[in-house]
């Protein structure tokens, strides 16, 4: 089977998928600071690869990944008062992860994984609401 990145598709070729053995994985992560030696991207890089290494195992295990663009703003707390860092509310989150979903299941796609790589706690409140 395959590892599909929709960013990368045309709508056609989505429209040709068998959404029957479709996962869709959405990698979520935030922009935050993570100390004066990384990037402010860090746990959207994470949760990229997160996604693409299990795409890759579902794919050996017979069905389609489909590799959603990952969401890189998030509730943030704990690192707001760090210069670059950008956070957004948890509905707004919440709100955003339920309209993708819905916008999944429009196309006849069932099953959503959040790959996620950011761990503040009112951001995995988020997504558990979501």
């Amino acid at each position: 089977m395959a590892v599909r990145e929709l960013s990368a598709m045309t709508w056609e070729e989505v429209g040709a998928l068998d959404v029957s053995r479709i996962v869709a994985i959405l990698p979520v992560g935030a922009t935050e600071a993570h100390g004066p030696h990384l990037p402010l991207g860090t746990d959207v890089v994470i949760a990229e690869a997160m996604a693409l290494s299990g795409g890759g195992r579902l794919s050996d295990r017979g069905l389609d990944a489909l590799i959603l663009p990952a969401i890189a703003y998030t509730p943030v707390p704990f690192a707001a008062a760090f210069p670059g860092t950008i956070g957004i509310s948890a509905a707004t989150l919440t709100t955003t992860i339920t309209d993708i979903a819905a916008s999944l299941g429009a196309c006849g796609i069932r099953v959503l994984v959040i790959a996620n790589a950011h761990l503040d706690p009112t951001h995995v409140r988020a997504l558990y609401n979501a």
